[in-house]
Formats: structure tokens, sequence, C-alpha cells
């Protein structure tokens, strides 16, 4: 019973740090109690917000590790060692289930019995909510990069109902998670049945990237160095952005931007266009960075004041996106009040599906650009990795 139950367990040194930090917290606030001379184990106030707070920290990173230390699409080494494998679908994976399973019962009601002793039953319900949120994003995600996408998106709009539900009774975000991970349960068993996946090669070698980011001192025997790696050929994986991220992906963004804008309306009425205008500054930086870095203009400021060439087509087209989405973000400030003062929560989510389309899939590609923009190949801020 105990090894069954210690198969799906985080590493030692995790559930080590979660128990320090746990009763450091823990002893600190009776500590307080004591001085204070009231009465011990409190429910209410500012020490519950702190256990809560860390009990969906704990639980959060739980539901993540299910996913992510169990899926071989998210470790290179164990899909590596799993297909030269006879194993199939049919099998139970190796390593342990992804789906959930008795374990995490167990595990959750763990968390949910530490949140309760500073926390009402119906407050420390909210650790089983996230556990789900989370768990199911990160399944569906696992679907996406498995080449399954009907059903990834399938997942991830089906979880929008969760975060509406949040504040509703806990029965109706009960049969929402419900109807939802049988979706990504069935995604998965179609995922799996797919095995050996050609898709995840890209996200493994995101993970890559990220690794020679982090460790600029151990390059990547293949990168030639500047200008020889900006001069090659387009690799294999440098192709236009799939018409599903363009489109679908922004209907998706959109849809929980409404239920997250919903969700803050009710503590945060005036602020709710901060979701919007952090998503569309993040945006526009973004696009930004990935045409210019790498990418200067023909010729630089001074160059144009003198030779009146103010504008250069061939070079200044990249910032027609950015610009058309700074346009929409605007627009979406004022039209609610142009409109007789209707409610911002049903002009945010158009204006998202706006931007997302207009930065991801405004002319000219990525790959047009580099090819035959009006440019000067210059060494890019990260030297290192070649711009994907």
């Amino acid at each position: 019973m105990i090894r069954r139950l210690l198969a799906i367990w985080p590493p030692p040194w995790a559930l080590g740090t979660a128990a320090f930090v746990y009763l450091t917290f823990q002893s600190m606030i009776l500590t307080s109690e004591w001085f204070e001379g009231g009465r011990f184990f409190r429910r209410g106030g500012e020490p519950a917000e702190i256990i809560l707070f860390l009990s969906f920290g704990f639980i959060g990173f739980y539901a993540l590790f299910r996913v992510g230390g169990f899926h071989p699409a998210f470790r290179a080494g164990y899909y590596e060692w799993l297909r030269h494998t006879p194993w199939t679908s049919a099998k139970p994976l190796p390593m342990g289930p992804i789906h959930l399973v008795w374990q995490d019962v167990a595990i959750v009601s763990l968390v949910y019995g530490l949140a309760c002793v500073r926390s009402t039953e119906e407050v420390s319900f909210s650790v089983v909510k996230v556990f789900m949120t989370c768990y199911l994003i990160a399944l569906g995600t696992a679907h996406y990069w498995t080449g399954k996408k009907v059903w990834a998106y399938a997942t991830f709009f089906a979880s929008c109902f969760l975060i509406a539900f949040w504040r509703d009774d806990w029965r109706l975000f009960s049969f929402a998670a419900a109807v939802t991970y049988a979706i990504a349960f069935f995604g998965l068993r179609v995922s799996l049945a797919a095995w050996p996946w050609e898709d995840v090669k890209s996200l493994q070698k995101t993970f890559q990237n990220i690794s020679a980011i982090n460790n600029r001192d151990q390059k990547d025997p293949k990168l030639l160095g500047w200008p020889y790696d900006r001069l090659a050929p387009p690799k294999s994986e440098e192709v236009d952005t799939p018409w599903d991220v363009i489109y679908v992906m922004g209907i998706l963004l959109a849809a929980w931007m409404f239920v997250v804008y919903h969700y803050l309306r009710f503590d945060m009425p005036d602020r709710g266009y901060l979701v919007l205008y952090g998503y569309m500054v993040s945006g526009i930086i973004g696009r930004v960075c990935a045409y210019c870095n790498g990418y200067a203009p023909p010729i630089n400021f001074w160059g144009r004041i003198l030779t009146f060439r103010w504008i250069i087509p061939g070079y200044d087209q990249v910032i027609v996106a950015p610009f058309c989405a700074l346009v929409v973000g605007v627009a979406a400030w004022y039209v609610p009040g142009w409109l007789g003062g209707i409610d911002p929560l049903w002009v945010s989510p158009p204006a998202f599906i706006l931007i997302w389309w207009i930065l991801m899939g405004m002319p000219p590609s990525l790959r047009e650009w580099r090819l035959t923009g009006n440019h000067r190949i210059v060494p890019a801020m990260m030297p290192n990795v070649r711009s994907q």
C-alpha cells in the first residue's frame, strides 16, 4: 500500500521543502497567537489567507508535476527510452499513470485538510479547484504538443467554465470539472494510442533552447556563430505560424479573457482593462523583439534624417502590425462610452481576438521577413542562441 501511494508522490526534496515551509509559517502564526493570548488555530483573518495561499502553491505544483513528471512528452530522456521499447497504449506507462488515480485523492485530501486548519470547509474547497484547473490545463497542453489539437482545444475551452463557476456552488464547479476531465481523459487515450509522437520534438527543442539560454557558457555545437548562423538556410522547424494558432488560439484566449474579466470584476471592477492592456503591451514588445532582434534598419536614424528617407517601407512594415494592435487597444477603451456606456465585459474579448490575430497573423510572416526584409543583419541580443 505504501509503495503504491509513493509511486506518484513528488520527490522527497519537494515534500521536505513543502513541509518545512508549512511548519515554519504555522509556527510563526501559533507564536503570534500565544503572545496575543488568544485561542490557538483561529479560523479566518490574515493567518488563514497565508495558509490558504501556501496550500494553493503546494497543490498547484503537484498538479503540474502529475502531468509534467509522468507524461513522456515533457521528458526527453523518458520519451527516447520509451521509443526503443515495445510499449503500446494497451499497457500502463512504466513511470506511472498520467490520469488521476486514488492516490491523487489522498494527496489532495491531505492538502485540503491542512487548509481546513485555518479556513472553513467551503473556503478550503478552493484547493480542489486549483488542483483540477492546473491539472486539466497542463493535460490539455500535453494533448497539443502530441498532435491532438482538437482534444487540446476542447479541453481548453471546457476549462473556461472552471473559472466561470469558481465563485458558484461547489457542486456546479464539480460538474464542470467532471465534464472537462472526461474530455481530457479521452484525449489522453487517443494521444497515447497515436504513440510515438512526431510533433513533440518541437516542444523538446524549445526546452533545449531554454537550457541554452540559461547556460550561455555551454554553446550548442550546431551553432556556427555570428554572422554564419544568420546567413544559413532556414531550419526545418522555422515555419510559418499554423492557422490554428492564429485563429483558434485567438478565440480561446478571448474566452479566457472573458471569464477572467468576469471573475476580477467582483474584486476590481475598474481594473479589468489591466488584463487586456498587459497582454497588448507584452504582445507588441514580443513581436517587435522577434522581428527586430538581429535585424536593423538599412540606415540609422540620422541617415534617415539627412537623406530624407524618413520612411523605409521594406523595413518599417514591421511596425504596422504593432501599431494596428495599439489602435485596437485604444479603441477598446473608448468604444463603451461611444455606445452608451455598455459593459466593458462585452468589448474586451473581441479586442483580445483582434489584437491576437493582428500580432500573430498580419504579414509579413517571420520567415518571410528574415528572408526578404530590407534590413541589415547585426549581432542579436543573445548571440549564442539562434532565434526561432
